[in-house]
């Protein structure tokens, strides 16, 4: 008996052949616990797991360490070896799931004289794959997505001073945020003239200061004084 088993990552497709390439029995297990459970009873009903070797495209993983820890002889096929041996089944380029599990168990039982087997793993390395398993599980979960929500700009400013190095840094306002006008308090109007670049009033000056401090109000004599001289 030949063991073809095409892995998924959600539910796999196990073909088991006979001597002459016949089809003995052919299921789709799921990638779960029960799921492998129950694909390794059903292995049994065929025969002893050492004399039933199993043609997989993977050299490590779950499933792996399962069939060497039932006692399964484990085959890795390479994808290249596997790809160019697909014409000896057809010229047609379909691809199916459960066709590739009976084509991995038939490549096993013409060429599985030349292919390498796993050798079952030791107490110690099996507790090994177990705790690096356990910690790419938890990098995974401390890991944030990729579309996090976090902002993909950074604040742009001036930087921080030798003198200002001790104390807490300031985090600057990012430039491309608006600033609002502060309200002007009740009681308070804003000049009705603004000096120019040179100091002069602009002509859209609505009255002109006074010349004075003793003047109340600004007088527009005292503006053309001012002028004359």
């Amino acid at each position: 008996m030949f063991v073809g088993w095409d892995w998924a990552s959600t539910a796999h497709d196990v073909t088991v052949v006979d001597d002459a390439g016949a089809v003995v029995d052919r299921w789709a297990p799921p990638h779960t616990e029960a799921g492998l459970a129950d694909t390794l009873a059903r292995l049994a009903r065929h025969g002893q797991p050492d004399e039933l070797p199993v043609a997989i495209e993977q050299s490590r993983g779950l499933v792996v360490d399962r069939l060497l820890a039932a006692g399964h002889p484990v085959v890795p096929v390479h994808a290249s070896a596997f790809h160019a041996a697909r014409p000896r089944w057809g010229m047609a380029g379909a691809k199916s799931d459960p066709g590739d599990s009976y084509k991995l168990a038939d490549y096993l039982r013409t060429d599985g004289h030349r292919l390498r087997r796993l050798d079952p793993l030791d107490d110690a390395t099996r507790e090994l794959q177990a705790l690096v398993r356990l910690r790419e599980d938890h990098v995974k979960a401390k890991t944030p997505p990729a579309t996090s929500s976090a902002p993909c700009w950074r604040p742009t400013g001036p930087a921080p001073s030798r003198a200002s190095r001790g104390s807490a840094p300031r985090s600057p306002s990012p430039s491309w945020r608006p600033t609002r006008r502060r309200k002007q308090p009740p009681g308070s109007a804003r000049p009705a003239w603004r000096p120019s670049a040179a100091g002069i009033p602009t002509a859209a000056a609505a009255a002109p200061p006074s010349c004075s401090p003793g003047c109340a109000q600004p007088q527009p004599h005292h503006w053309a004084w001012h002028q004359r001289r």
